[in-house]
C-alpha cells in the first residue's frame, strides 16, 4: 500500500508495520493458503461488524 492509503485510513506507524509483516508473510503462502486466510479474515470482519452493530445499539452514547 501507498503512504497516501494508509494515512487516509488513520494507521498509526504500528499498524503500517504490522501490516507490512503480514504482507510478507502472506508471499509465503500457495494460493489454497490464501484463500483459507481471506476466508477467515472475512469471517472475522463480518464478526466484528455485528459486535459495532450490538454496541451501537445497546449502548447508550448520552
Amino acid at each position: 500500500m501507498n503512504k497516501n492509503y494508509n494515512s487516509y485510513l488513520g494507521l498509526s506507524l504500528e499498524q503500517e508495520f504490522k501490516l507490512k509483516l503480514y504482507s510478507q508473510i502472506v508471499e509465503t503462502l500457495n494460493e489454497k493458503q490464501k484463500k483459507r486466510l481471506l476466508l477467515e479474515i472475512l469471517k472475522y470482519m463480518l464478526l466484528n461488524d455485528n459486535i459495532l452493530k450490538y454496541l451501537i445499539k445497546y449502548t447508550n452514547l448520552k
